[in-house]
């Protein structure tokens, strides 16, 4: 009986360290959240979309890579992470919004001249 009654109490011990352990785990994940919003790199895409748009327009027939676009944008006090630019220059290129020469994205000749946006 003492047997069973130590057991009891180990494996409701054991529930509780990992009750612990989750909690722990949410606490570290609304301080990141946190720190993300402080540090304003939180990004909506649509707003990252409208960025992209803006600079490529702005950067003409010359175009800009993913890492011109960051650069862009920094300068105008944007904050844009290089791997969600990349990754919206291709989804972009692929809805034929975009052109790519292999160096450069540019505004598709279609979208200029007025496609919806």
């Amino acid at each position: 009986m003492k047997k069973d009654q130590v057991s009891i109490l180990i494996e409701r011990r054991n529930e509780i360290d990992r009750e612990i352990l989750n909690l722990r785990n949410r606490k570290q994940g609304l301080d990141e959240a946190i720190s993300l919003l402080q540090s304003g790199e939180v990004e909506k895409k649509e707003g990252v979309k409208d960025t992209i748009l803006s600079l490529l327009s702005a950067a003409g027939q010359t175009g800009l890579n993913a890492e011109g676009v960051v650069s862009a944008a920094t300068n105008k006090s944007i904050k844009l992470k290089k791997t969600t630019v990349s990754s919206m220059l291709s989804r972009m290129k692929a809805e034929k919004e975009l052109v790519y020469d292999g160096h450069n994205y540019r505004l598709a000749q279609s979208y200029i001249n007025g496609a919806p946006h």
